[in-house]
């Protein structure tokens, strides 16, 4: 987690400049507030050799039997608590956040919503959005970012709007968000522009908790892979709203992925974005073969889409059987086979079915599918210019 002092020297600039184009979205009169001035080269957290942060949240202020005792009641308190957020404010400058982090990876890599809140409880006691990120570093692929990102946009809404949020008074997005979002960062290693723009669609939908306020946020950014991105935090951090709408108890099967399907298909220009984060994967073949059918009976954007998903939701049917790509990805038009196999290669860093999907490239009958298979697979969920996320856009 290597920090470069690149990137400060413009901070002031881009503020102004990102203001301005708020106001003029949004039509409000907003102020931003300058943060005190830093040297080029000073930073708010140094790293010590080996590439971990020097920071005393970073390690915790316990040692010895004192550590282990307060460990065991944090492994204890996680197992029986509904209030991550206040477990981890509870323990994190006894035992740090890398003990954290590393519990909730060793029980399960894609520990992605387990980490959300820490993030949150690091701005909290930072106060400073590049330190709380350099401390999560990537821990369950960028769970903590995410969650300090977001924390930190409601933070800075509220204290320009009060608790009522309206559309315009979620204009402020804050300068340390869009710069990171202009660059590959330099604060958290390989966090992506498209991860930075997730991040921000996860704050937007928090503060607005409405996704067409949300879209038309994500609509800041200039090019259609950020707004694709954008949209995704969209729609992961209102899942649980979305679907207790339109898909409540007792509905399940064709029902419920039908109603999913038509939300997502009249709520996104992009219905991936959407599906993705509502529809569970699966390893049942039924289920792959239910998918696919929906997607045949599209057009255009909303087919290629739709066919992306497809691979997306098979990965647990793909990987122990790498032989069945040809079954999930080789319907359609040539289109709707790419887009197919870039939802099932293209992974987040640490996805479980990374190592075991590569497998299923060479069993693809035409060579120009095995090449962009094999491509797909050395990409990383969120890096931009990707030809499968583009022929989705279009």
């Amino acid at each position: 987690m290597k920090r470069s002092a690149a990137g400060w020297k413009a901070l002031l600039v881009i503020a102004v400049a990102v203001a301005e184009a708020l106001v003029r979205f949004s039509g409000a009169d907003l102020t931003f507030a300058t943060a005190p001035a830093q040297r080029e080269g000073e930073s708010s957290i140094q790293n010590e050799a080996g590439g971990e942060p020097n920071h005393p949240l970073w390690l915790g202020r316990l040692s010895g039997e004192a550590l282990d005792l307060r460990l065991n009641e944090f492994f204890s308190a996680l197992r029986t608590t509904d209030d991550l957020t206040k477990t981890y404010r509870t323990f994190i400058e006894e035992i740090g956040v890398k003990r954290m982090i590393e519990h909730a990876e060793g029980q399960n890599h894609f520990c992605h919503g387990v980490l959300h809140p820490l993030g949150g409880v690091l701005v909290e006691r930072t106060q400073d959005l590049e330190t709380a990120m350099a401390l999560c570093g990537n821990g369950c692929t960028y769970a903590c970012v995410h969650g300090a990102v977001k924390t930190y946009l409601s933070g800075m809404a509220a204290a320009k709007a009060g608790p009522s949020l309206s559309g315009e008074q979620m204009a402020p997005l804050n300068r340390e968000a869009i710069l990171l979002c202009r660059e590959d960062s330099k604060v958290v290693q390989d966090f992506f522009r498209g991860n930075c723009a997730h991040s921000v669609g996860h704050g937007i939908a928090a503060l607005s908790e409405d996704v067409s306020k949300a879209r038309r946020y994500c609509k800041l950014f200039a090019d259609a892979e950020m707004q694709y991105y954008c949209e995704s935090g969209v729609f992961m951090e209102l899942r649980g709203k979305i679907l207790g709408r339109i898909s409540p108890d007792p509905i399940r099967g064709t029902q419920r992925m039908d109603s999913v399907f038509d939300f997502c298909l009249q709520n996104s220009a992009w219905p991936s974005a959407c599906l993705r984060y509502l529809l569970d994967q699966t390893g049942r073949p039924e289920e792959v073969d239910l998918v696919r059918k929906r997607c045949a009976a599209l057009d255009g954007k909303a087919r290629r889409n739709c066919f992306y998903l497809l691979g997306y939701i098979s990965r647990p049917y793909v990987a122990p059987n790498p032989e069945k790509i040809n079954d999930v990805c080789q319907a359609g038009e040539s289109a709707d086979r790419k887009a197919c196999i870039g939802g099932l290669s293209l992974t987040k860093k640490g996805n479980r079915f990374r190592e075991r999907l590569a497998f299923s490239c060479p069993y693809l009958r035409e060579q120009e599918l095995v090449e962009l298979c094999q491509d797909q697979h050395r990409r990383f969920y969120y890096q931009l210019d990707n030809p499968v996320i583009k022929l989705l856009l279009i």
